[in-house]
């Protein structure tokens, strides 16, 4: 695909794909990701699909999905965190929750990498949202993602075990 081609099709449909992606996930910041996400699939095919237009929309659309669900577990995430730091609890619940906190630190420092772990602790332990996050972390919002999406699969991992 050349260069002019690619242009075209960007020019075509962006607007129409960042109005999609914006509908369903209400965050410009998340929507225009998903639509330079898909963009960036289509500039790297070798061949561009007879109908780029469709094969946008469908990146499109399966961008927002995997933002919603990674949504929906950072949501349950930050919930879990929030109790153990904000709710008072009887003194066994109390220390059931110390030792899970405990646990997940020892993760954090032992498992993970200290970018992830500094990427997850900004988000979830100080409450930064994740462009704070990047901000003090001279990082990218997309990296902040990805570090907070392997940390809490890893926590998954070894949490369950």
């Amino acid at each position: 695909m050349t260069r002019e081609h690619f242009e075209s099709i960007y020019r075509s449909h962006f607007e129409a794909l960042y109005r999609a992606a914006y509908l369903r996930l209400r965050q410009a910041d998340d929507a225009l990701d998903v639509v330079q996400d898909a963009m960036l699939h289509l500039w790297q095919k070798a061949e561009c699909p007879d109908n780029a237009g469709a094969y946008l929309r469908r990146a499109v659309l399966n961008g927002v999905v995997d933002k919603l669900r990674g949504q929906n577990q950072d949501e349950r995430m930050r919930i879990v965190l929030g109790e153990m730091q904000n709710e008072e609890y009887d003194s066994e619940d109390e220390s059931e929750r110390t030792e899970l906190k405990l646990r997940i630190e020892k993760i954090l420092d032992n498992d993970i990498s200290k970018e992830a772990s500094s990427a997850f602790k900004a988000v979830y332990m100080r409450g930064l949202s994740y462009n704070e996050a990047a901000d003090n972390l001279a990082v990218s919002r997309a990296t902040i993602n990805k570090h907070i999406v392997n940390v809490l699969r890893k926590l998954r991992e070894c949490l369950t075990k």
